[in-house]
């Protein structure tokens, strides 16, 4: 996934690739965590969200949430 510009791109498979136009993003702190919600439109002009879960603690996190799933990335330890 990459945000580029007004663009909110899914990547598909075999390197292809799926752009979204977006339309509004709005953001709220909420118990030290900021969540982003991403509204946008596929090419058949249905509406869409994703929400995205950033947080500084206990490490930089995003965790993506979508219907039930919940996905998460920790950012890689230093070597030591």
């Amino acid at each position: 996934m990459k945000i580029a510009g007004h663009s909110l791109i899914f990547g598909i498979g075999d390197g292809e690739e799926l752009s979204q136009d977006i339309e509004k993003v709005n953001a709220e702190k909420e118990d030290g965590k900021t969540i982003y919600i991403i509204h946008y439109r596929d090419a058949e002009g249905e509406k869409w969200s994703l929400t995205l879960i950033y947080s500084t603690v206990p490490g930089d996190t995003l965790r993506l949430k979508n219907g039930n799933d919940l996905w998460e990335k920790v950012k890689p330890e230093s070597p030591a």
